[in-house]
């Protein structure tokens, strides 16, 4: 079984806000619903995030 990440483990991992995860979300990274509540699976935000964000910052609030 899959090992779910929470928006905000996944913001921490990421370095980024939830807001940013919305807007991500709407541009394709992938989720699950589980009982209502959006989840991730860690292997498919990296392979996303290989092909989408490669060179690319993810966010304004990095430094």
């Amino acid at each position: 079984m899959n090992d779910y990440l929470t928006e905000t483990e996944l913001a921490k991992r990421l370095k980024v806000s939830r807001q940013t995860l919305w807007t991500l979300r709407k541009n394709g990274l992938p989720y699950r619903k589980v009982r209502g509540v959006i989840r991730y699976v860690p292997e498919e935000i990296d392979a996303w995030l290989a092909v989408h964000c490669q060179g690319k910052r993810l966010s304004q609030d990095e430094e």
